[in-house]
């Protein structure tokens, strides 16, 4: 029973998702004729869309603690990474945050919504290989940021981890952000599940999986802070919570 319930779910969500990406696409070359607000509000549409009508399609369980007591952007999200479906789940429950991400520069062509997203939505797309322009690019969106009083999500992980095992923050990106935005918050966001969803490569979803999301307490800022001691500080913050999801003693 269980694996044809896995592939319902999946031959739901698949052409929901690419329905949902295509039209966006549309929806946020408009919003940008009109204004940079509007293509804000077109990208919280399409998350909210992919979070809360496409990824329950395939039984998805979501839990959000924290996202009502985030301060007022602009804030420095600093989060782990387990799946693409992350940002949805994440910039949804910011809501007026308006996330902007950090992205592979590979992101920005050829993929529907995203792409648009990564070229004009206030991204930093990066070259993994290349430091000084991926570290320029955060510099750039950070300071964007900073004027348009949005906030930013970063991955200091780097990358992708698909075992569900959280891997050691890299402070480069982070830092940089911490420098440019010195009075933004520091948020630790931590997602746990995220990895089972995607550990078949989408043949098929899991059906049903639950996911937890947690925006922890704030962290605050000072003029003579200790910024690589704040980043140690919110990847503690991260790993304890994952931890604690992960205790016999509360469940996964």
């Amino acid at each position: 029973m269980r694996p044809l319930l896995d592939w319902f779910g999946t031959l739901l969500f698949v052409p929901a998702f690419g329905l949902t990406m295509l039209v966006f696409d549309v929806i946020q070359r408009l919003a940008l004729l009109v204004s940079r607000g509007a293509h804000d509000r077109a990208l919280l549409g399409l998350q909210w869309t992919l979070a809360r009508l496409c990824l329950p399609l395939f039984g998805l369980r979501a839990e959000v603690e924290g996202a009502d007591a985030l301060p007022p952007p602009p804030c420095i999200f600093v989060a782990n990474h387990q799946a693409m479906f992350d940002m949805p789940l994440f910039a949804a429950a910011a809501g007026r945050h308006h996330l902007k991400y950090v992205a592979k520069k590979e992101l920005a062509q050829g993929v529907p919504s995203i792409s648009i997203a990564v070229r004009r939505g206030g991204f930093a797309a990066i070259d993994r290989k290349n430091r000084v322009q991926a570290v320029e690019a955060i510099r750039a969106m950070g300071a964007e940021a900073e004027r348009r009083r949005v906030s930013v999500l970063i991955f200091p992980e780097g990358t992708r981890a698909w075992d569900g095992r959280l891997k050691p923050f890299k402070p480069a990106g982070t830092l940089t952000l911490l420098e440019t935005m010195p009075d933004a918050p520091v948020v630790p966001l931590a997602i746990d599940g995220m990895w089972r969803v995607v550990a078949r490569r989408l043949k098929p979803l899991p059906w049903g999986e639950r996911v937890r999301v947690r925006f922890c307490p704030a962290l605050p800022r000072s003029a003579d802070e200790d910024r690589e001691g704040l980043l140690r500080r919110a990847e503690a913050e991260v790993a304890a919570t994952i931890a604690g999801w992960r205790s016999p003693d509360r469940g996964v």
